[in-house]
């Protein structure tokens, strides 16, 4: 699955759109072609269509004719039922919609198809323009946001079966909600609760996908829904729990009960005892310390030293001697602590510094920073493919920075122009590289990738520019 504009408030109804026609509709940046005459013959099977555009989407980002099971379009529409994917498979065989391949002992792959064309199957064609779509046939776009963010993205497999992976926990929509609004498209009304409460279709008319921002904050916000591990990953908290990397603590050792004795016996029979404090805990002016450890097990931030605290209290108050009273409760409340300050309330800076790995002592040190501040060094943080620490990364920089940002100028959304005429990317690559560049929040995201892509694929651009 493949990231920033800041999100809509919510999906406000907008002017209805004529979609009679690929052209009068205000096509998306990224869609998936769907014919009309498939609508127009499958309207009474909204899942086939949908179906249809899963497939149609697999196929274009794999380049190769997809193996698809009826238990793979359950793998990624989790309530649509066995019956229902095998009819939605079979209807578009029959009707010469997706052109089958069997092969003994693997999955059915399928291409997608215009249809029959003078009585023969027209597959599409990856080389050709248009995927080799006849002239008299129209296309309806569909949004790509639709089945990609919506839903999530299928990893089909020739043997095992498929995997989907969602930025969602439950899907948003349903292959029958997404052929839904395909029949839309084409000027055909159908009921869809989903689509209606998401405000995707209104009065019987198509509205504009929203953003991935948008869709992701509407998702986040719904009682039964959630964003998965790889979706928050898209926001710009990244707050999902990462995984331990190992534990903190030391196994313990069971011995035997016969060898306690002559192993171990003698320095258990030892008393234990509660005493004078230790001599090296006695500071020159005759008073006890009391040992201050600090958390050392976090790379984050500055490793404190053992830290002896001397107390306030007398010598004799605390060996319990010159006061009268010598009871064991008064010896052993000898070493005392100062007294410790509440905690400040955490503050927006400190909150995202803790959400992105830093340790709590170093993010209240920082905790008064600007939260524009601290939001953009970490977004920068986030986009570098060469950090691999990110908490150390982000305190380093905002220790270089001043506490107060001096107010600059918003910067431009760069542009995509050096990967549109980068020579040595293919077809697909470029694609990709594209994707994740409009996906990009901030400028400095997008000059990070138009980095990485120099690092990846370099090449000499003053010869191109010489000749």
């Amino acid at each position: 699955m493949q990231p920033w504009t800041s999100p809509r408030p919510a999906l406000a109804p907008q002017a209805p759109l004529a979609v009679a026609h690929e052209t009068a509709y205000d096509a998306p940046a990224y869609y998936v072609p769907i014919p009309h005459r498939l609508a127009e013959d499958l309207r009474d099977a909204p899942a086939a269509v949908g179906a249809f555009a899963l497939l149609a989407r697999v196929f274009r980002a794999t380049r190769q004719p997809v193996p698809l099971s009826p238990g793979d379009l359950q793998v990624y529409d989790p309530a649509l039922s066995y019956g229902a994917a095998t009819r939605a498979l079979q209807r578009l065989t029959g009707a010469g919609w997706i052109v089958p391949q069997r092969r003994p002992g693997r999955k059915t792959t399928y291409t997608p198809s215009w249809g029959t064309v003078r009585g023969a199957d027209c597959p599409w064609d990856l080389t050709a323009p248009c995927l080799g779509r006849p002239r008299h046939i129209i296309a309806l776009r569909l949004d790509q946001r639709l089945l990609d963010v919506c839903v999530g993205r299928l990893n089909p497999h020739p043997i095992h079966p498929a995997q989907a992976r969602r930025y969602l926990v439950t899907p948003l929509l349903g292959l029958r909600d997404i052929g839904t609004y395909a029949l839309t498209l084409a000027g055909i009304s159908v009921n869809s609760t989903a689509l209606t409460e998401l405000r995707l279709v209104v009065n019987g008319q198509p509205m504009p996908v929203p953003d991935e921002a948008t869709i992701l904050a509407i998702a986040s916000q719904r009682a039964d829904n959630g964003l998965s591990t790889e979706g928050w990953r898209r926001t710009p908290f990244d707050i999902a729990p990462a995984p331990k990397t190992g534990d903190s603590g030391q196994a313990l050792f069971f011995v035997p009960p016969g060898q306690i004795g002559p192993g171990i016996g003698v320095k258990i029979a030892d008393p234990i005892v509660v005493g004078d404090p230790p001599d090296e805990h006695i500071a020159a002016s005759g008073q006890p310390k009391t040992v201050v450890t600090s958390d050392q097990q976090r790379s984050h931030g500055i490793m404190e030293p053992n830290v002896l605290i001397p107390t306030t209290s007398t010598p004799s108050d605390q060996l319990g001697c010159g006061g009268g009273n010598t009871d064991l409760s008064h010896r052993t409340s000898g070493i005392k602590t100062p007294p410790q300050m509440a905690p400040a309330a955490p503050t927006e800076s400190s909150r995202l510094l803790l959400a992105a790995g830093v340790r709590r002592s170093v993010a209240a040190s920082l905790a008064e920073r600007p939260v524009t501040q601290v939001a953009r060094v970490i977004a920068q943080a986030r986009a570098r493919a060469d950090v691999r620490d990110v908490a150390a990364w982000v305190v380093s920089a905002l220790r270089d920075l001043p506490p107060i940002d001096a107010p600059q100028e918003p910067e431009r959304p760069l542009s995509a122009l050096p990967i549109h005429t980068h020579p040595d990317l293919t077809d697909a690559q470029r694609d990709r590289w594209i994707y994740r560049f409009r996906a990009a929040p901030t400028p400095a995201a997008q000059r990070a990738i138009l980095d990485q892509l120099a690092q990846e694929h370099p090449y000499d651009d003053r010869v191109e520019r010489r000749l």
